[in-house]
């Protein structure tokens, strides 16, 4: 799914949330001048059932363009970044401007346009309202190409972007902090055998910790998910594997349904170190469960207790939905989303790993998932729309060290 700016044919402005008051759902909309910032990149997911009908999604949290309903849907309702809902406001389509190639009017359900609000002059800054539709050109809108990252050569299965924090004005790196990665369910995730969303981190050079991998699964024979906390040395057995029981049903051994949402927030210790995580999953706006992994007084692999000398920050990640553990390899038959990366440390998305991470390892596990490409520049939050592929074979990735995730509730296989 490409990345786009929506640019006006008056000035040659674009569509921008306000970020003036920081970004969140219910933030304006306005034409701006076009930047390399996150806000101002597009795209578009399809509306079920309703053919020619699309969301036109952010690549901030996955916010969608909306028609603020305060007051009554009418000419002039301001528009808004808003929590994505099946709801009329936020369906649009285009319709082509004769005589301007490449030029299209987006007009709502509700027969209204996006329109730049030309009171006091059409400027950078000028809100985004919903208008009756004119033949003018403060309603008329093309895609323009947004810059994108350079991918990984593979780019599904267990290779992703890296989200990297980078280096301060002394060179040092910048650990990233209050990571929190939400993934919207679209689509049915159903695959054989169970499957998992890995948050696979890297620790800073000279850490025993060198790698960390939190996140969600499935298990063979089981209707149920549960969240895992797994780190590893640079070389050796894994410093610790907690993995409590599940906590959250789902319909089926092979099923993570359409509508759900689960959020891996990562919790912080001392000098930036990761001390645990907290997942929850959602069905639409009901909340089926919770699990908070805390990782001090857990034991370790070698014995004794985890202590904060045991855990390090984070310097890059990236999630991976592949298969649930063992180096197994899942075959999904069907999936579609959005992860929604955010951080309060500003992230740039690479194609390989850092330089100052500790470890090369990337997990072993893999599965025919595919990511979309991701934008280039820094930002705070990053959307990601992710899907199934029928032919992707696995991902070589060179230089690279392979390292299952290690489960209790099944022991690997013997070949």
């Amino acid at each position: 799914m490409s990345i786009n700016y929506l640019q006006s044919a008056s000035q040659n402005l674009v569509i921008d949330i306000n970020n003036s008051g920081g970004i969140e759902s219910g933030s304006a909309l306005q034409a701006l001048m076009q930047k390399t910032e996150a806000n101002q990149w597009w795209t578009t997911e399809d509306v079920p059932d309703i053919p020619g009908y699309f969301w036109i999604v952010s690549a901030v949290d996955g916010l969608v363009i909306d028609i603020d309903s305060t007051g009554g849907i009418q000419s002039g309702s301001k528009l808004q970044a808003l929590v994505k809902k099946s709801e009329a406001n936020q369906y649009w389509t285009t319709e082509p401007v004769a005589d301007k190639p490449g030029y299209f009017w987006i007009v709502s359900s509700y027969n209204l346009a996006i329109d730049i609000n030309e009171t006091g002059g059409i400027k950078s800054g000028s809100q985004l309202q919903a208008l009756t539709q004119k033949n003018e050109a403060n309603q008329w809108w093309r895609w323009v190409a947004a810059p994108v990252a350079t991918p990984p050569a593979t780019l599904g299965s267990n290779s992703n972007y890296y989200l990297y924090g980078g280096v301060n004005s002394s060179g040092a790196y910048i650990p990233l902090e209050n990571i929190v990665v939400t993934i919207d369910v679209t689509e049915d995730i159903v695959g054989t055998p169970p499957f998992n969303f890995q948050l696979n981190a890297y620790s800073p050079k000279n850490n025993v910790d060198g790698w960390q991998q939190y996140g969600i699964s499935m298990a063979p024979g089981s209707t149920q998910l549960n969240s895992f906390a797994e780190n590893w040395p640079l070389s050796g057995k894994n410093l610790f594997n907690i993995e409590p029981n599940g906590f959250v049903s789902i319909p089926n051994q092979t099923t993570i349904p359409a509508g759900y949402k689960i959020v891996i927030q990562l919790t912080y210790g001392s000098n930036s170190n990761i001390d645990g995580s907290v997942v929850t999953v959602w069905n639409g706006g009901t909340k089926l469960g919770s699990q908070t992994i805390s990782l001090i007084g857990q034991p370790l692999a070698a014995g004794g207790k985890i202590s904060e000398a045991d855990l390090a920050p984070i310097v890059a990640y990236q999630l991976n939905l592949v298969a649930w553990a063992n180096s197994e390899v899942a075959t999904l038959s069907s999936g579609a989303g959005t992860i929604t990366y955010s951080s309060s440390t500003s992230m740039t998305a690479l194609n390989g790993r850092p330089p100052d991470a500790e470890s090369t390892y990337i997990t072993a596990e893999t599965a025919n998932s595919i990511y979309s490409v991701m934008p280039s520049g820094k930002s705070g939050s990053f959307s990601q729309p992710f899907g199934v592929s029928s032919t992707m074979s696995q991902p070589a990735m060179p230089g690279a060290l392979r390292h299952a995730r290690i489960s209790r509730f099944q022991p690997p296989r013997v070949s």
